[in-house]
């Protein structure tokens, strides 16, 4: 919260504060700065998967789904919640995306 008042108050001084030559350049530093920050921010305590594990698990499932597939042109909906690429992960895996 305090560096987000900050960022708001450096933005402020340079607008206001400084020649127009140099706005730009501050400002462009100021966007990478804050854009950095998030992101070392957001990604410190994001844990992630094991590679390995996570391709085993895709080639079992894939095989496993690939039985399944149908030729002509059925479809089928798969609850994908309790899948082995779970394993891989040492938190929830979001695998809304996957398929």
């Amino acid at each position: 919260m305090i560096g987000a008042w900050g960022f708001i108050l450096a933005t402020g001084v340079v607008i206001f504060g400084t020649r127009r030559q140099l706005q730009q350049g501050l400002l462009a530093l100021l966007v990478v700065a804050e854009v950095s920050g998030n992101f070392i921010l957001a990604m410190r305590h994001t844990k992630w998967g094991n590679q390995v594990a996570y391709q085993q698990a895709y080639r079992v499932e894939n095989q496993q789904m690939g039985q399944i597939n149908d030729p002509d042109g059925q479809l089928y909906r798969v609850q994908n919640e309790n899948t082995l690429i779970n394993q891989a992960y040492q938190s929830t895996y979001n695998n809304y995306n996957d398929r």
